[in-house]
């Protein structure tokens, strides 16, 4: 397995090559998923992946009523991956950045 260290863009042979984002949850409990393949030379997602705390995500509490559950996978060239699992409460700062950096490269 890769470390976070080793995924940097420019470090050896590894490149993103897609980040995805699964929402479940929620009032209506319909699941929506968004997936991002960055262009080699585009270091916007990468440097977003890069800033995600993945070590020190923790594992969320029970799902509390009508309130999402976030997965994020980042899917490294030649096949390293990261995946973490979030709740609305700690969707905040990078995290939050990253996901609506895929959502937004996914509507576009």
């Amino acid at each position: 397995m890769t470390t976070p260290d080793d995924r940097r863009r420019g470090a050896g042979s590894t490149r993103l090559v897609a980040v995805t984002v699964r929402r479940t949850g929620g009032f209506a409990g319909i699941p929506r998923q968004w997936e991002a393949h960055p262009a080699p030379e585009d270091p916007i997602l990468p440097d977003l992946v890069d800033r995600c705390p993945w070590e020190a995500a923790a594992e969320p509490r029970a799902p509390a009523v009508d309130r999402f559950v976030w997965v994020v996978t980042a899917r490294w060239e030649p096949g390293g991956q990261q995946r973490v699992v979030l709740s609305d409460e700690t969707m905040t700062g990078p995290w939050r950045a990253l996901v609506d950096a895929v959502r937004e490269a996914t509507a576009s």
